[in-house]
């Protein structure tokens, strides 16, 4: 049979271990509370970019068929130019014409 003093180190030991315990699981609902929270951020943050995308659509839409437009217009411009010069000869000193 154990005897006063054996005991009284047994509860000790039982106090320290239950305090840190304590402490620890403290500590770790602490630590799932932030990691929740920080999750829940990064997920209205993901929500905000994907909304701003969406909204920028449109406009990036419009500035691609705008940009489409002037590249075709650029080429027609082009085109005409090289069939309104025809096979005229280079005035660059060669005796060959383009």
């Amino acid at each position: 049979m154990a005897n006063r003093k054996e005991y009284e180190l047994a509860l000790k030991i039982v106090g320290l271990m239950d305090a840190s315990l304590n402490t620890t699981c403290n500590l770790t609902k602490k630590q799932i509370r932030s990691l929740a929270r920080e999750a829940a951020e990064a997920n209205r943050s993901q929500v905000s970019f994907v909304n701003a995308m969406g909204n920028a659509g449109p406009g990036i839409d419009a500035s691609w068929e705008v940009a489409k437009k002037a590249v075709m217009t650029t080429a027609e411009a082009m085109l005409a130019a090289g069939a309104g010069y025809g096979n005229r000869r280079c005035q660059c000193g060669s005796r060959k014409g383009i």
